[in-house]
C-alpha cells in the first residue's frame, strides 16, 4: 500500500508533467501561428502557412541559462540589477516588411486567475523585460533605434465568468498597448510622434464554457486545454472546426495531457482516501466508547474516507484543476447541498474559493 508521501509525490509529478505538456502543445508552430494571427496585430492578414514561416527557429520553453551578458533570446531573463524572470515560452516572429520587422513574443499559460496580484501588471513587466533582454543584441546604450517590439500574451485558464461587480472575465480577449496623448500643442498642425508602439500585453481568458466561444482563438484554445473533452474529441474538433491538418505530434501531446489530467484527479482521490483513513482511525479511536474500539474505528474510517474525498475536491477546485460546478456535482454524493454549501465547507477546511 502506498503511503501519503508517495501519493503526494505522485500528484506533484503528474501536475508538473501536465504543465510541461501544456507548454509543449502551445509551443507547436501550428498553434503559435494561430495565436499570431488572432492576437498579434502585425500578423492579422497572414495565412497559417505564412505565420508558421514567420516564426524564427524553435520557440524556447523554460530553458535555464547562466547569468551574464545576453547573447540571444532565452526563456529566462537574468540581467545585472534586474533580478530574474522566467518565461513559459519565448520566440521571435518576423513581419514581411517594415523598418523594424522582428517581434519578440512571450507566451504564458496561467492556471491561477487571481494569484494575489493583477496579472496584467505582471504581463507589462514581462514585456518590458523582453526589451531589456535585447540590450547588446538588438540595440546598445549608444543607440536605442534597434529595439524590437515585444508582446506578452497570457492564456488564462479556468477564469471566472465575472467579478463581484459583474464585469465579464471569461470568454474575453483584451489588448493593452501604449498610445500617445498630446497634452499641449501651439499649432493646429498634426504633432510628430516618436516610436512608441513597443509593448503589447494580451490577456486571453478561457473557461470550460468558452469552448463554444464565437471567437476563433478562444474556442480553439479552450478546446485544446479542456479538462472535460477526451483526446479523441479534442483532435476531431481541432481538425473539423478549426481546420488543423492531420495532427500527428499534437494528437500525441493532447492524448498524453488528457491522461495526465485524469491521473492527477485519480491520484488526488487516492491521496484524499489516505488522509481520510488516517483521520478516520484517529477519530474512531478517540470516540470509541460503549460501542467498542472496533466499531469506533470502522465509523471513523468511513467518515474519514468521506472527508478525504471532500478535501480532495476542495483542493482540485482551489487549484483550478476541476471547475467548481463539476466539483459541486461530485460533492453532492457526500452531502454537499449546493455551490454555496461547497464554498462554505471549503472555507472551513482552509481552501478560499472567493476569487474563483
Amino acid at each position: 500500500m502506498e503511503t501519503h508521501l508517495q501519493h503526494t509525490l505522485s500528484v506533484t509529478e503528474a501536475k508538473a508533467k501536465y504543465d510541461a505538456y501544456v507548454k509543449e502543445l502551445l509551443a507547436d508552430k501550428e498553434i503559435l501561428a494561430r495565436i499570431l494571427i488572432y492576437a498579434v496585430r502585425e500578423f492579422q492578414a497572414y495565412t497559417v502557412e505564412e505565420a508558421i514561416a514567420a516564426i524564427e527557429g524553435t520557440p524556447e520553453i523554460g530553458r535555464q541559462i547562466r547569468p551574464g551578458k545576453i547573447t540571444g533570446i532565452n526563456s529566462e531573463s537574468k540581467l545585472p540589477d534586474e533580478g530574474e524572470a522566467k518565461f513559459d515560452i519565448v520566440f521571435i516572429a518576423a513581419t514581411r516588411s517594415g523598418e523594424h520587422t522582428r517581434i519578440y513574443i512571450n507566451l504564458e499559460a496561467q492556471k491561477q486567475w487571481n494569484p494575489g496580484y493583477d496579472l496584467t501588471t505582471r504581463g507589462i513587466v514581462y514585456a518590458s523585460r523582453l526589451i531589456s533582454q535585447q540590450m547588446d543584441v538588438e540595440y546598445t546604450p549608444e543607440n536605442y533605434d534597434g529595439v524590437c517590439k515585444t508582446y506578452s500574451i497570457w492564456i488564462c485558464m479556468e477564469t471566472p465568468e465575472s467579478d463581484r461587480d459583474k464585469n465579464m472575465i471569461s470568454d474575453c480577449m483584451i489588448e493593452y498597448s501604449i498610445e500617445p496623448k498630446v497634452l499641449y500643442s501651439g499649432s493646429d498642425r498634426p504633432v510628430r510622434y516618436g516610436r512608441y508602439d513597443l509593448i503589447d500585453v494580451v490577456m486571453i481568458n478561457l473557461s470550460e464554457k468558452s469552448i463554444n466561444s464565437k471567437n476563433y482563438l478562444i474556442g480553439m484554445l479552450s478546446t485544446l486545454i479542456s479538462n472535460q473533452l477526451s483526446a479523441a474529441e479534442k483532435c476531431q474538433t481541432l481538425e473539423e472546426k478549426y481546420a488543423f491538418p492531420v495532427l500527428g505530434n499534437i494528437s500525441e501531446g493532447v492524448n498524453t495531457m488528457c491522461n495526465l489530467s485524469e491521473g492527477i484527479y485519480e491520484n488526488g482521490l487516492k491521496k484524499g482516501k489516505l488522509e481520510g483513513l488516517a483521520e478516520g482511525k484517529a477519530a474512531g479511536l478517540a470516540e470509541g466508547t460503549a460501542k467498542g474500539k472496533a466499531e469506533g474505528k470502522a465509523e471513523g474510517k468511513a467518515e474519514g474516507k468521506l472527508e478525504g474525498k471532500l478535501l480532495m475536491l476542495f483542493e482540485l477546485a482551489h487549484e483550478r484543476q476541476l471547475p467548481i460546478p463539476d466539483a459541486v456535482r461530485k460533492a453532492s454524493e457526500f452531502g454537499i447541498k449546493d455551490e454555496a454549501d461547497f464554498r462554505s465547507r471549503s472555507a472551513l477546511a482552509g481552501y478560499d474559493l472567493s476569487g474563483i
